[in-house]
């Protein structure tokens, strides 16, 4: 594979936004919503609206009804096998390794980008796993919620902020399940890395990685209409 380590960055980075752009916000906009049936004021004062789709407004900000365990199967299920972005993400973050021939010992070959393919996937399946498991366990909300507000720098910070926390009961709290999932994705896979790759410091480097990567997700997803809209201008 004789590519300039300044293509293959830019290959990377493009196979890394093709999949964050696969990955769709999981709230409709305000004005795409049915109208209301009812209002109700809960013990702490909020306004509360019901909807047909089962969520939930309370004080202007719209919430999804929560996941079933038949529901969130079946987001782990596209996250991790039959969905696109996890194929694309794969294939990029290879395509980066492969660039900085790490690990070294696989060299910059066919082969050693396979193994590298492979690898990745396997991190990649193990974050998805680990996370949509941690979030049925902690009951959390296990999805991203777009910001619901206007203002570019606004949202961004709000896609940033929501790389670490996440909603439970309506309320955002440490994401615990995110931080397990990204460093078991980044431990882990060392263990099969050729001699001379320490699990505690590789390992630690690669899931630090995993977090930067759940932050580009987190932003595309944020973006994602208006990413639509620019990169639906280049269709034949």
């Amino acid at each position: 594979m004789k590519l300039s380590p300044n293509r293959l960055a830019q290959i990377t980075v493009m196979m890394l936004l093709a999949c964050a752009a696969g990955v769709q916000a999981e709230t409709a906009p305000e004005n795409s919503k049915p109208a209301p049936p009812a209002q109700a004021v809960s013990p702490t004062g909020a306004v509360e609206t019901g909807h047909d789709d089962g969520g939930v407004t309370i004080n202007g900000r719209h919430f999804l009804a929560p996941m079933t365990g038949k529901e969130r199967w079946n987001k782990y299920v596209r996250d991790t096998y039959t969905g696109f972005p996890i194929y694309a993400a794969s294939l990029g973050s290879a395509l980066g390794d492969q660039a900085s021939n790490t690990p070294k010992p696989w060299g910059r070959t066919w082969e050693g980008y396979a193994k590298r393919v492979g690898s990745q996937y396997a991190s990649f399946a193990i974050q998805t796993s680990v996370y949509g498991g941690g979030s049925a366990l902690f009951r959390n909300e296990g999805r991203y919620v777009a910001c619901q507000c206007g203002g570019g720098w606004h949202r961004a910070g709000y896609a940033l902020q929501m790389s670490f926390l996440t909603y439970h009961n309506r309320k955002k709290v440490v994401d615990v399940p995110q931080f397990a999932a990204a460093y078991a994705a980044g431990i882990i896979p060392v263990t099969w890395y050729p001699q001379g790759y320490s699990v505690s410091a590789q390992g630690v480097q690669n899931g630090t990685y995993q977090l930067g990567f759940v932050v580009l997700v987190r932003e595309v997803q944020e973006f994602a209409p208006e990413l639509k809209h620019f990169f639906g201008r280049f269709k034949p």
